[in-house]
C-alpha cells in the first residue's frame, strides 16, 4: 500500500479528482487534484509502504495564506520529471519536483510547500514519525538518506 497524504476535502467533493502521474529517475508520485479549482487533494508515493497520513478538519495554516497549492491539472495524464527525488530526513521526507529554487513556503502542520518564481510547485514536505519513517524506509530501494 502506497504512503498517501489526504486533505479532509479529498472526502467532501463531488466528483472524482483529477489524477496526475509524475515519474522520474527516482520513483513516482501521484497528485489528485480538484477538478474545479485544481486544489491538492491528495499525494499519494505509490511505491511506499502502508501508511496513510489525514490531516484533520482542524489543519490550519499559521500564516492565514491557503495552505494547499492550487495546481493546473495538465493535458496528459503521466508528465515526465526528471528532477523528481526523494530525500529521507529524519523527521521529514522532502520531495523535489523542480531544480528551481523555493522563494516562499505556504502549509501548515505536518506540510509544506516549497513554491518558486509565477508560483511553480517545487518541493513537498512532510513532517513523519520515527513509524511513518521507518515504514517508508521498508520498501524503497532508490531513495537518499539524510
Amino acid at each position: 500500500m502506497p504512503l498517501t497524504l489526504t486533505w479532509p476535502r479529498y472526502h467532501r467533493t463531488l466528483e472524482p479528482p483529477a489524477v496526475v502521474l509524475l515519474r522520474g529517475p527516482q520513483g513516482y508520485l501521484e497528485l489528485k487534484l480538484d477538478t474545479r479549482s485544481g486544489e491538492l487533494l491528495e499525494i499519494v508515493i505509490p511505491s511506499a509502504a502502508a501508511t496513510v497520513k489525514t490531516l484533520p478538519d482542524d489543519f490550519r495554516p499559521t500564516s492565514g495564506q491557503n495552505y494547499v497549492p492550487l495546481v493546473r491539472a495538465p493535458e496528459q495524464d503521466a508528465i515526465e520529471v526528471p528532477n523528481l527525488h526523494f530525500k529521507i530526513h529524519g523527521d521529514h521526507l522532502r520531495i523535489t519536483l523542480h531544480k528551481q529554487p523555493e522563494e516562499s513556503y505556504i502549509g501548515a502542520d505536518s506540510v509544506s510547500f516549497g513554491v518558486g518564481a509565477e508560483g511553480l510547485l517545487v518541493s513537498v514536505i512532510l513532517q513523519w514519525t520515527p513509524l511513518e519513517r521507518e515504514h517508508f524506509l521498508s520498501s524503497c530501494s532508490s531513495v537518499e538518506t539524510v
